[in-house]
């Protein structure tokens, strides 16, 4: 039997499902039923909604058991929580189980948005950020991250972060520079993502914001430099503070070393590959 994922849950875009992550997830389970062969698969992932007014609009690009159902792939089978499966007569309550996740799925409650937070939160927030990337990424490779800009869109205020130099300002701005902010959220998520190492991974989880030009840059092309060197930091995987954490370091990058050629060659044949 086979337990597996079935549906995104984290950000997939702005207005529509710009990463095609519905769609990746349908060919991913085809792909394992096709290799596994399980006598039954029983999709148990992503049973999420997005329950907030900064991130509901993805609940209608989301993969649902009735929408898996209409593939027919064989041997496919939805149990809710507190089904029981019997292993001699080797049947389950697939019908009844997503009439019931149809209600749940017709009953989403949505919270509004978070209460504003201060901006000095927000500033004391990024510098310290901004501390820890300085302590902890080599000068030459700091130096080669690009500025960039977050829409405040509740306190309409404009975050512009320089990791190179290690600054940062926030101001009124005016409607172009507003518009040209690369990304936009709320006050509270961006005081998150930067407050705690994981708070970027907790954004793109929650899909709290917007990335305006993720259509024409995407995810390897565009994402920005300084959020991808955050998620490394915050699993510690790139650090050379001490002797203990290089070799650590080094030893991670060297046993990922076929995953990175996987993905190099998979972006020169032009095939989707995600990232880190």
């Amino acid at each position: 039997m086979l337990f597996t994922q079935f549906s995104f849950a984290q950000w997939v875009g702005n207005d529509c499902d710009e990463d095609h992550g519905a769609e990746r997830k349908i060919e991913q389970l085809t792909q394992q039923i096709e290799v596994f062969k399980p006598e039954f698969t029983v999709p148990t992932a992503s049973f999420v909604y997005f329950c907030n007014e900064e991130n509901c609009r993805m609940n209608h690009w989301m993969n649902t058991p009735d929408s898996i159902a209409r593939l027919k792939l064989k041997g496919v089978n939805f149990m809710y929580p507190g089904d029981e499966w019997d292993s001699d007569s080797r049947t389950f309550e697939d019908m009844q189980a997503r009439e019931r996740y149809r209600a749940d799925y017709a009953n989403l409650q949505i919270d509004p948005t978070p209460d504003p937070v201060e901006i000095s939160q927000i500033g004391q927030a990024v510098e310290k950020r901004l501390q820890e990337m300085k302590s902890k990424v080599p000068t030459p490779l700091l130096k080669r991250i690009p500025p960039f800009a977050i829409y405040i869109h509740d306190l309409e205020k404009v975050l512009e972060v320089d990791p190179a130099r290690g600054n940062h300002r926030i101001f009124e701005g005016n409607t172009q520079q507003r518009q040209a902010a690369r990304y936009e959220m709320c006050s509270q998520v961006a005081w998150f993502t930067f407050a705690f190492p994981w708070g970027l991974n907790t954004a793109l989880s929650s899909g709290m914001f917007r990335d305006r030009q993720f259509a024409e840059k995407g995810w390897k092309n565009g994402w920005s430099p300084f959020f991808k060197w955050q998620i490394r930091l915050s699993t510690e995987v790139f650090r050379f503070t001490d002797v203990k954490g290089s070799l650590r370091t080094i030893n991670f990058w060297w046993r990922k070393k076929g995953v990175k050629f996987f993905q190099y060659t998979g972006t020169l044949r032009g095939v989707g590959v995600a990232d880190e």
